[in-house]
């Protein structure tokens, strides 16, 4: 969801990080056909948070938030799969290049020490950059 509403946001939101624990792409067909689309004057409809060229897709820097993925290597509710295939979205269909996706080991549909650890200092390096 975190993903969805930064790049369904308004052309001027400005968001500079963005954390997904276990998470999934949803309907990435449909994000692709928005983020295709010029913005309106209005900034709805079509990609709101895209520049006009649908070849760039996300757009520039200031609108490609980084990302914190962190995903248990045994998530009984969203497959590691998933979050892989997300990622890949991202980064290929999007050129999307501030993905910073981690594997855990033995972790499930939960969040554990090493993953809080990594997304701290994630988060720290964000804010003093």
């Amino acid at each position: 969801m975190a993903i969805q509403t930064a790049l369904r946001g308004k052309r001027n939101t400005k968001v500079k990080g963005i954390a997904v624990l276990s998470g999934w792409m949803h309907d990435v067909e449909r994000l692709s056909v928005h983020l295709s689309h010029s913005p309106t004057e209005e900034g709805r409809g079509g990609g709101d948070a895209v520049v006009d060229e649908a070849a760039n897709a996300i757009g520039t820097d200031r609108l490609r938030p980084a990302i914190f993925w962190g995903h248990g290597t045994v998530d009984e509710l969203i497959p590691l799969s998933l979050g892989r295939d997300g990622v890949g979205w991202l980064q290929e269909v999007n050129r999307y290049a501030h993905v910073d996706f981690r594997e855990y080991g033995g972790m499930g549909h939960m969040t554990c020490e090493a993953e809080m650890r990594d997304w701290k200092a994630w988060l720290n390096h964000l804010l003093n950059s």
